[in-house]
């Protein structure tokens, strides 16, 4: 949410920037929902919202929140009525359109919606249509570089700084700061 792509995307009206914003949600709402159960209603509508958006992917939020509460080893949300409560909410939001698409088009929408857009866009690999056009793999990083000065040079000073107050301190990184990196 902090990197120029994700500004710049938005202004073009591209599905990443909900899609990002709806993980990030979803996040946080755990995070959130850690100490105050309530949070946990959002968490599911939110990956609904983003998979609306971009498909599978709004899916990443999962490893990413149970990397979060592996790190912190939080998991009594897991068990709170709200998170399951949300759980049909998301499934409000994500089944209308599908059943829908379905009725509408039937085998050829899931041959294209699963078989095309879910299965053989997953297994393409990051950046090969990108790779073609600029001759390398590298091409992201090297737009980060190139494009994003100097926020991106500003944020890896902060991070090396704030790792080495960690190493002297020896705390836990704080779970609002390390979702924001």
């Amino acid at each position: 949410l902090f990197s120029p792509p994700y500004y710049y995307y938005s202004r073009e009206l591209r599905l990443d920037s909900g899609v990002v914003m709806s993980i990030m949600i979803s996040l946080y709402s755990v995070i959130m929902g850690w100490e105050k159960k309530l949070f946990l209603l959002l968490t599911f509508p939110f990956i609904a919202i983003g998979f609306l958006f971009k498909s599978v992917i709004a899916l990443l939020s999962l490893p990413i929140i149970f990397l979060f509460c592996l790190i912190y080893k939080q998991w009594n949300w897991i068990k709170a009525k709200y998170l399951w409560l949300g759980f049909f909410v998301g499934g409000i939001i994500v089944l209308p359109w599908h059943i829908i698409q379905s009725m509408k088009f039937g085998k050829t929408f899931w041959d294209q919606y699963i078989g095309y857009h879910v299965l053989t866009r997953a297994f393409q690999g990051i950046g090969d249509g990108m790779e073609k056009i600029s001759g390398t793999k590298l091409y992201y990083l090297i737009s980060l570089w190139n494009y994003f000065q100097p926020i991106i040079i500003i944020f890896f000073l902060l991070l090396i700084i704030y790792i080495i107050h960690l190493f002297f301190k020896r705390n836990k990184i704080n779970p609002y700061i390390l979702a924001a990196l």
